[in-house]
């Protein structure tokens, strides 16, 4: 005799809404996210030369993950949350 389960169940969710859009990048700061993989740093390079040839980028801050297996920690996060207008995040495979 075969016993079959059936993975359903209730999952709570919460509406989410995404970030507002900019109205442009000129004046904004940039943050920089390195994941720390082999590229990333070169693939975050050339987006930062993109951006700052065709916008007036203010600042560019950058950070890089101590893993790139996991998550920014939560200072992190926060960090560059008070810290950036906008975020380029890179893997770099």
């Amino acid at each position: 005799m075969f016993e079959v389960y059936i993975p359903t169940g209730l999952a709570e969710t919460k509406l989410k809404f995404p970030s507002p859009r900019l109205d442009t990048l000129d004046g904004k700061v940039l943050g920089l996210l390195d994941n720390g993989k082999w590229n990333s740093k070169k693939l975050l390079n050339e987006v930062q030369d993109i951006l700052i040839k065709n916008y007036n980028i203010k600042d560019v801050i950058k950070w890089k993950k101590p893993n790139f297996s996991a998550p920014a920690n939560r200072d992190m996060r926060e960090e560059i949350a008070k810290k950036c207008d906008f975020v380029v995040s890179a893997i770099g495979d």
